[in-house]
């Protein structure tokens, strides 16, 4: 379970976790890269290999970019795991299901 709560500045939040092997008890702050940190904006993208896949807008405001990262198998640390990944409508992040942790992700490389 994830839960964001805005930071005091109203310009960032702070993401908060509680996983299963806690019974969804205690939320914790999740611990992000600083540059995930300066973001006011996040999208839960898979969470069925016992990681957490996140896509965070941390290029500005009105980019279509962000940043994807990955959780350790707690869940509640999370490191880079592909930049400048594009955002239209929804993030183009896709799981193949004939292959076990394997995704296409759409990332611009300009």
């Amino acid at each position: 379970m994830m839960v964001a709560a805005s930071h005091k500045d109203e310009q960032k939040v702070k993401i908060y976790i509680a996983n299963y092997r806690s019974g969804f008890l205690s939320l914790l702050q999740s611990r992000l890269p600083i540059d995930a940190i300066l973001s006011n904006s996040f999208s839960l993208l898979d969470t069925s290999e016992d990681q957490v896949f996140l896509f965070v807008e941390n290029h500005g405001v009105g980019t279509p970019f962000g940043n994807i990262y990955i959780s350790g198998d707690n869940g509640m640390t999370f490191s880079l795991s592909m930049e400048n990944v594009i955002r239209g409508e929804a993030v183009d992040f896709e799981k193949m299901e004939s292959l076990d942790g394997t995704y296409i992700i759409n990332k611009y490389a300009g």
